[in-house]
């Protein structure tokens, strides 16, 4: 039997429901809308009150990207963006640059926009100066403070030129800031963190070859602050899928486990700066690498000697039975430099020119440490460093900036019907003049880098604490390059943002988080 009450509960049940009017119920939603919208402004507006200093920034910097995409239309075009183009045009890899930047052009291929690249490099840049900002805030520096270590980032005119570049080094300081932000965001590194940090920095290893002794500092701070071990296994071995995988899909192309087969090839091009075969007195199969010409008549700066077709490695590479290298053209030659005819990037020529660069290296170790320290110290003088490497002129805004047609056939197989690129005034030779004037010199870089190392030192005791990860970063992304390659100024733009974390870490309440909340709204 039920009860009166079930009885009236099912009688309640069998009532006819409510019919809302098709007029009230879209007000109900409209009005929600609305509520939401407020909402939404509120927080706006208390953000912008909780840091004026810093919207100030982001809106002029934002204002100067949108400056960047009217004068020059649709985007820069590099030398190697001919390589990174054809990777995902022809879903083949390069055998000189890893391909993990193609990915996303292949991904954002659909929609055939250069200017979608050119906004989403833009905003990588804008998002590196507000992780910067963010952690510094978050780790207690006042929001001018943490501002001012974001400024070399959002306004530095070489920063604004290589955003607007179909080139990967914009997206790779994204993965590596955002890497270190997460590694340093909290005293303790979850074992989520652990992970997401991992795959970014397995990411950001297919997409600049840095990756791996970046893998190695991390694992080395990591320790340092006495992470777990499980969480720093988990970290390897999420860095190490995506590594494998692309490494798996290399091998399947060209027979090769490996990400390229460039790194022996670039660093005999280093040590030809200095190398001579009377003091390396290389085996017989090595000799055909010497260069009989003194060094003052090889081609300099060292990244140029290897694009001249009179180098020895092209010996090798006429006996050599592999096709061109995948640097370009559908066809596989190398564009722009027509006197290279020869692919002088197969695993073979890779092997020899690594056996004969580490014999120089060991038999004249003196001078390599030269032109390790020459071109390192490079990045400290005052001045713009474009006039050192004749490639360098590529990296500057230009008032009649020329576009090749074979760069704009090339651009037309990825964006079909393509305008031809133009150059607007007046706002380009606003830039050309900004760019005088407003960028990051040496010596500033200097300072800021003695700046994180004097916060790695004070906090000796604990292995440099927070300090130590961005420090060590920074100074891997401008030694590396001198020691493998030598000298680019793009290069050094890749060591801003670790340096001013490791500055502005130095001012930081560590190792304990200051009283502030997760989210940014804390009034400075």
């Amino acid at each position: 039997m039920r009860s009166g009450r079930d009885q009236a509960q099912a009688l309640a049940n069998l009532a006819p429901t409510e019919v809302v009017p098709p007029q009230v119920a879209a007000g109900k939603e409209a009005a929600g809308r609305s509520a939401r919208l407020s909402r939404y402004r509120a927080k706006s507006v208390d953000l912008v009150r909780c840091h004026p200093v810093f919207t100030v920034a982001l809106t002029l910097a934002i204002i100067l990207r949108i400056v960047v995409m009217i004068a020059f239309q649709p985007i820069f075009w590099f030398t190697d963006s001919a390589s990174y183009l054809a990777t995902a045009l022809n879903y083949t890899l390069s055998t000189v640059r890893p391909g993990g930047y193609s990915v996303l052009l292949a991904i954002l291929g659909p929609l055939h926009s250069f200017e979608l690249i050119s906004l989403l490099q833009h905003l990588m840049g804008l998002a590196v100066g507000v992780l910067i900002y963010a952690l510094l805030w978050r780790r207690g520096l006042p929001g001018w403070a943490a501002t001012l270590a974001a400024v070399p980032v959002l306004f530095d005119a070489y920063e604004l030129q290589l955003e607007h570049m179909l080139m990967s080094d914009t997206l790779s300081l994204l993965l590596v800031t955002l890497v270190v932000v997460l590694l340093c965001w909290n005293d303790e590194v979850s074992l989520r963190t652990a992970v997401i940090a991992g795959l970014l920095l397995g990411y950001a290893t297919v997409v600049r070859s840095v990756g791996i002794p970046m893998l190695a500092i991390v694992v080395v701070c990591l320790f340092a602050r006495k992470v777990s071990w499980r969480k720093i296994v988990a970290l390897v071995a999420c860095c190490a899928v995506p590594v494998v995988c692309y490494m798996a899909e290399y091998d399947f192309q060209h027979s090769s486990f490996a990400i390229t087969n460039s790194t022996g090839v670039f660093l005999y091009d280093r040590v030809m700066e200095f190398a001579n075969c009377a003091t390396i007195r290389p085996s017989p199969s090595l000799a055909i690498l010497c260069d009989p010409r003194p060094q003052s008549q090889r081609l300099q700066p060292p990244l140029e000697y290897i694009w001249d077709y009179n180098d020895p490695i092209y010996n090798l590479a006429k006996r050599s039975k592999y096709p061109p290298p995948l640097l370009g053209h559908s066809s596989g030659q190398i564009l722009f430099r027509p006197f290279v005819s020869t692919n002088v990037f197969t695993p073979k020529i890779n092997e020899l020119a690594e056996k004969f660069a580490e014999r120089a290296i060991l038999a004249q170790p003196g001078d390599y440490i030269r032109v390790v320290a020459s071109d390192t110290l490079r990045s400290f003088y005052w001045g713009s460093p474009i006039p050192y490497d004749k490639s360098n002129g590529q990296y500057l805004f230009r008032d009649k900036f020329r576009y090749h047609l074979s760069w704009v056939q090339e651009m037309r197989r990825y964006e079909p019907g393509m305008a031809w690129p133009r150059v607007v005034q007046p706002f380009a030779g606003f830039l050309v003049g900004y760019q005088r004037y407003v960028y990051l010199q040496g010596p500033m870089l200097a300072v800021i880098l003695l700046i994180g190392l004097g916060g790695v030192l004070a906090r000796r005791r604990r292995l440099g604490g927070l300090v130590l990860l961005p420090w060590a970063l920074g100074v891997l992304l401008l030694v590396l390059p001198p020691v493998a390659i030598g000298f680019n100024s793009r290069y050094v733009l890749a060591t801003v943002p670790c340096f001013c974390l490791a500055a502005g870490l130095t001012f930081a309440k560590d190792p304990s988080l200051p009283a502030a909340p997760s989210s940014l709204g804390k009034p400075e």
